[in-house]
């Protein structure tokens, strides 16, 4: 009788034991939550964040960090694009106006777009092995690669302050802006580097997950037929078909 007890006891012990190392595991996890610090927005709860150590597997997490700090990058040679384009209006005047204005746009327009368009693609892809979002990714981020190499270019009017602008202002005497834009053209020029480097590894990513074009065609009509706004259409185009046939007869 007591060495049943004991080992009862013992037993007890030890699930008590594996309880605290869950719990010491849940909070881990949840100090690792929230990455990328932006919302995952969905109709079910607003407010919930990305947890990348649960959603991406853990040989794709490097990249996918890789790819949001890209993102960050870009995100701040654009606000640094914008004070160069400003300096620049304040010295040249009207030759300056065009590219403030563009540059100006491009930081309240492709700040957002890029991460909805480019970069939430490829972690759903990461997450959830989509063969659509993969292509999706591809698609958009090959264009994203020519835009930045066309910004380091800096070609006047363009709204980017590259190589050629800042060679112009160079020539203008106009050395302190010029060296901000030569600043600014570097920056282009290593973010195409980065880009076109982080294009192989998801694209290496993508080869060994077994994702194809016919998977992602599969994945498109499954996503089209179980949309309920396309449902919804569908029953009404049938019901307005089947009343006006009624009605023909």
């Amino acid at each position: 009788m007591k060495q049943r007890q004991e080992e009862l006891d013992r037993k007890a012990e030890e699930l008590r034991m594996k309880e605290e190392q869950l719990q010491n595991m849940q909070r881990t996890v949840d100090k690792v939550k929230n990455f990328p610090p932006l919302p995952k927005f969905c109709c079910a709860n607003p407010c919930f964040y990305h947890d990348i150590s649960v959603e991406i597997p853990i040989e794709s997490q490097r990249n996918c960090r890789m790819l949001f700090y890209i993102w960050q990058l870009y995100v701040f040679i654009l606000l640094y694009n914008f004070i160069c384009a400003l300096a620049l209006l304040c010295t040249s005047g009207k030759n300056g106006a065009t590219t403030f204005g563009v540059a100006l746009l491009y930081v309240f327009l492709f700040s957002p777009c890029s991460f909805v368009m480019w970069y939430r693609p490829v972690y759903k892809a990461l997450a959830n092995d989509s063969s659509f979002n993969y292509m999706l990714f591809f698609f958009i981020f090959f264009f994203q690669i020519v835009c930045t190499v066309v910004y380091a270019l800096g070609i006047p009017a363009f709204g980017t302050c590259g190589w050629i602008n800042a060679a112009g202002e160079m020539d203008n005497k106009n050395e302190g802006v010029a060296a901000m834009m030569f600043i600014c053209a570097a920056l282009w020029t290593v973010l195409a580097i980065f880009e076109v480097l982080l294009l192989k590894r998801i694209h290496g990513l993508y080869r060994r997950s077994g994702a194809s074009m016919q998977k992602a065609q599969g994945e498109f009509a499954k996503d089209v037929m179980t949309n309920k706004n396309v449902q919804n259409a569908a029953a009404e185009a049938v019901k307005g078909g089947m009343q006006q046939g009624t009605n023909t007869y």
